[in-house]
C-alpha cells in the first residue's frame, strides 16, 4: 500500500491549494488529479519528484507515510534539513571572517594614517632643522 493519494489530498488541503493551481504548478490537468486522488492512477516519477520537492517532503515520504497523521505531520512536513543546517553555519563563519577583515583593513587604514602623519613632521622638523 502507498498513501500517494492521501498525500496528495492532504497537501492540497493543508496548503489550501486548489486542483486547478495544483495542476497549473505541476503541469496536470483537472483529470489527471481527480484520478491520482480517487487511486486510479499513479503519478510519474518525474511528477512525484516535483511535488516532493514543492512541498519539501522526501519521495519516500509522500509514497510510504500517510501525512495526515498527527503524530508522524511534524517530523515529515517541516523536516530538518542537514544540509541547510551545514550551509548556515558556512555562511555565518564567511560572515565572520568579513568582519574580522573589516576591522582588520579599518585597523591597517588607521596606521596608515599615523605613519602619514608621523613622516609629515618628521619631513618639517627636517626642514626647520635645515633652516637654522
Amino acid at each position: 500500500m502507498n498513501y500517494i493519494s492521501l498525500n496528495i489530498k492532504y497537501l492540497t488541503g493543508k496548503e489550501k491549494v486548489k486542483k486547478d493551481e495544483f495542476g497549473r504548478i505541476f503541469g496536470l490537468n483537472r483529470g489527471a488529479i481527480s484520478a491520482y486522488i480517487s487511486e486510479k492512477a499513479q503519478p510519474k516519477i518525474e511528477t512525484l519528484q516535483k511535488i516532493s520537492a514543492y512541498f519539501q517532503i522526501s519521495i519516500d515520504d509522500l509514497i510510504n507515510t500517510n501525512l495526515s497523521n498527527p503524530d508522524k505531520k511534524e517530523d515529515i512536513v517541516n523536516p530538518k534539513c542537514e544540509k541547510c543546517d551545514l550551509m548556515e553555519r558556512v555562511i555565518l563563519a564567511k560572515d565572520e571572517t568579513i568582519n574580522a577583515q573589516k576591522k582588520t583593513i579599518d585597523a591597517q587604514e588607521e596606521t596608515i594614517i599615523a605613519l602619514k602623519k608621523e613622516t609629515l613632521l618628521n619631513a618639517e622638523d627636517v626642514s626647520i632643522a635645515d633652516a637654522i
